[in-house]
């Protein structure tokens, strides 16, 4: 394995790790401080609780208008990119995801809402148009704050009937896509496409469907409910480990009529691989 010296250094270094981490801990919770992010901040707490974004000021401002979005984006970049002229090899103190082309960072949220920053790069071998697309039970609102590119909006209309609508994104664009029946996706970018995102989940989530863009074929479903996830899990662990003291709980759970059906399924199949018999008879 072949390390550069300057993370050969950091890792024997403890003192200069702190520093390092201290250094980004102060730049985030300063940015998180400043008047106008706590402004906006509430506000997504209430947006959370279900308030309509156009009762939400300061969050709206920057959802809804490019000069105010734009600023707002550019404040938190310049900020983290002072911090890392001063420690390169310092790790934003932010959640966030980066693959494929695709790069996110969490700005913030609740349990159910949050506020994101998107990056898609252009890339030279992008994959073809894709044949599918995924409707969450989860509402958003996004506008462009700089690039280019193109992709498609898709809405399920009563009845399963699919619509899809070739589009392009540039800056100052808006794009508004209902919980459950409607999605968007980028196919290609000329120019890298920064978009700040906000998103906010039903209560209780529905189930995540993906849907053939050819005929509106349902594909797949996943359970859009955090606590049934973690329940699939639960259920997952204790059959791989082969924990027979957890039989009634499974069975428990499986007979429940108001609980998932993914959850109470997951509970019949590791009932039936732990005992075939036992879960023959549930």
């Amino acid at each position: 394995m072949i390390v550069d010296p300057a993370i050969a250094a950091l890792r024997r270094d403890q003192a200069m790790q702190r520093r390092i981490a201290e250094r980004m801990e102060r730049t985030a919770a300063a940015w998180r401080s400043l008047v106008q992010v706590d402004a906006i901040e509430q506000d997504i707490a209430r947006y959370a609780r279900g308030e309509a974004l156009g009762d939400c000021a300061r969050l709206a401002a920057i959802m809804e208008n490019h000069a105010a979005a734009a600023r707002f984006v550019d404040g938190f970049v310049t900020s983290m990119i002072a911090a890392l002229h001063h420690e390169p090899l310092g790790e934003v103190c932010f959640s966030y995801t980066c693959a494929g082309g695709l790069s996110r960072i969490h700005l913030i949220s609740t349990d159910q809402a949050a506020l994101s920053v998107l990056a898609y790069e252009p890339l030279e071998h992008r994959a073809g148009s894709p044949v599918s697309a995924v409707f969450a039970d989860r509402e958003s609102v996004e506008i462009v704050v700089s690039g280019a590119g193109s992709g498609a909006f898709h809405a399920l209309k009563r009845g399963g009937a699919l619509q899809s609508k070739n589009r392009s994104f540039a800056a100052g664009d808006q794009m508004v896509c209902r919980a459950g029946s409607e999605t968007r996706q980028i196919h290609s970018v000329s120019e890298t496409l920064v978009i700040l995102q906000l998103t906010r989940d039903a209560q209780p989530a529905g189930p995540t469907r993906e849907v053939d863009l050819n005929n509106g074929k349902v594909l797949k479903t996943a359970s859009g409910d955090k606590a049934a996830s973690q329940a699939l899990m639960a259920m997952a662990v204790l059959g791989a480990i082969g924990h027979h003291d957890a039989f009634d709980i499974m069975e428990q759970v499986a007979l429940t009529a108001h609980e998932d059906a993914d959850v109470r399924w997951e509970a019949v199949r590791q009932t039936l691989a732990m005992d075939a018999g036992r879960g023959l008879a549930l």
